[in-house]
């Protein structure tokens, strides 16, 4: 028999209310286990706990069935818990394989995002863990022109981030300067992505040091010594 579209435009309005519904009283900590069927299964694409860097956009696909069948037109929510909620929640509907897929924003800053998928009487909930990134910025910390004594110390600062502006634990800083007493230096940053060198010069002039990020950025600091 062939249902009025009516019918069936209501029918689907209230899947993707209810899946909506689901998500957002899971957000709010408020639903309880089904205890009646149909019970439908999700598979995610994503595994839970995987890492991905901060700030990435990652698709998570779920696949809908009912006792091992794909589920067509089924309304799937998704509610971002935490991390980026930019789209708190958001309703897609299954194909003919019973798949849909959802595109997720990560947080700019490391830690755990979670995401909380719902479709009919079944919820599931996915953590992916958000990494620092590779290195990709190198800034100067403090003033990069300097007036010194001869013999004085002059400690220079360099930052590294990430992508999406974490700091870089480890990266190698390479630094050189014109005219100094030292050859070129390899320093590592620290806890905090800072790189630091101490450069002293036995007679007056101007110097240039710069400290360079080997393949992504570099940046010159100017020492007047009197």
């Amino acid at each position: 028999m062939t249902r009025p579209l009516t019918t069936l435009f209501r029918r689907g309005r209230l899947l993707v209310l209810a899946a909506a519904a689901i998500v957002t009283a899971c957000v709010n900590g408020t639903t309880t286990e089904a205890t009646t069927g149909p019970f439908f299964t999700i598979d995610l694409s994503v595994a839970d706990s995987t890492s991905f860097a901060a700030g990435s956009i990652i698709s998570v696909r779920a696949t809908v069935t009912h006792e091992a069948a794909p589920v067509s037109a089924a309304a799937v929510g998704w509610a971002v818990k935490t991390g980026d909620t930019t789209a708190k929640v958001k309703t897609t509907a299954t194909d003919t394989l019973g798949q849909t897929s959802f595109l997720w924003v990560l947080a700019d800053t490391a830690g755990v995002n979670t995401l909380i998928v719902g479709t009919g009487d079944r919820t599931d909930t996915l953590h992916v863990i958000g990494i620092v990134g590779p290195p990709a910025y190198l800034l100067a910390v403090g003033v990069d022109s300097i007036a010194t004594t001869v013999g004085a110390t002059t400690t220079l600062k360099a930052r590294v981030t990430d992508r999406v502006g974490n700091n870089v634990v480890g990266a190698v800083v390479k630094w050189t300067t014109t005219g100094g007493p030292t050859g070129p230096a390899t320093i590592p940053t620290d806890a905090g992505g800072i790189s630091q060198i101490g450069y002293s010069y036995p007679t007056a002039g101007t110097y240039f040091v710069t400290a360079e990020l080997p393949g992504q950025a570099t940046h010159t600091y100017q020492i007047v010594v009197r």
